[in-house]
């Protein structure tokens, strides 16, 4: 029952920012298009997660769960930022899980900050990257403010989904480790 619910919620919010969505200028629309097609492995990552995140959960809830994947929250109406896409939303008898998917290859270690993660790429190069962890703050807070916490547990992932991908076993959890 609580699942429907959540999913009526998700629906609901998904209605909500397609309504918004209609209402963009033409502006916007370009600069969508130009973020989506500069996306093209990260959107691979994200179809992989999503297969291993739905086959894992059969097994372990049989049917009982639901993933969304690529939902679109409207958390700040009015605001520079407004919304905020969610790699997958995993709803579970366990809680309810924000996954933030990382296709990248190399390995991943602590960055200057917590809020940061360094990669150091197949060929050397070393770049500074946004925490997992810090991208998804905002979104679990806003879940978590949604939901009673009496009965659902929000909590937020960092999946690194590349082949080529290691992350430091030094890298603690609440920076983006999964």
């Amino acid at each position: 029952m609580l699942i429907h619910t959540i999913f009526g919620l998700a629906s609901a919010l998904l209605y909500a920012y397609l309504s918004f969505n209609d209402k963009r200028s033409a502006k916007e629309e370009v600069r969508e298009a130009r973020a989506v097609s500069a996306r093209g492995p990260g959107e691979e990552g994200e179809r992989e997660v999503s297969a291993e995140l739905r086959w894992h959960l059969t097994r372990l809830c049989g049917e009982n769960w639901e993933v969304l994947d690529g939902l679109v929250l409207i958390h700040a109406p009015g605001s520079t930022f407004p919304t905020a896409e969610i790699d997958h939303l995993a709803i579970t008898p366990f809680g309810v899980f924000v996954v933030e998917t990382k296709h990248w290859a190399g390995v991943v270690t602590h960055g200057e900050t917590d809020d940061t993660l360094t990669l150091t790429t197949v060929d050397g190069q070393r770049c500074v990257r946004t925490s997992p962890m810090k991208q998804n703050a905002a979104k679990v807070r806003f879940l978590r403010k949604l939901l009673p916490p009496r009965l659902w547990i929000v909590e937020g992932l960092g999946v690194f989904s590349h082949d080529a991908a290691m992350v430091a076993p030094t890298l603690h959890a609440s920076n983006g480790a999964a």
